[in-house]
């Protein structure tokens, strides 16, 4: 029996796309994936534990501010934070 090619193929006017085949094989791939996937755990689920308050045994004064201001007159008096300083208050300051 001999089959020519338009009996093969069919009629174009007559096929149509069928969408249940397609819907299935979608859906069987939805399950695979799912079924294969891993789940990680997140970073938040790690179990470091941060160490706790430490208690302090001496208080240590810490100054506000780091600056150190000297000022020099035109007579050679010297000022510390300005207020009148001698020199060897301002050897002291700076010898830290």
């Amino acid at each position: 029996m001999k089959m020519s090619l338009e009996d093969l193929l069919g009629n174009p006017q007559d096929s149509e796309f069928q969408m249940a085949p397609l819907i299935d094989c979608v859906f069987l791939l939805m399950v695979y994936f799912l079924m294969t996937t891993e789940l990680t755990k997140s970073e938040a689920d790690l179990g470091i534990q941060l160490p706790g308050l430490v208690k302090q045994f001496q208080v240590v004064k810490m100054p506000d501010e780091q600056i150190i201001e000297i000022s020099l007159s035109n007579d050679e008096r010297a000022a510390l934070h300005k207020s009148a300083a001698a020199v060897q208050e301002l050897v002291d300051v700076l010898n830290i």
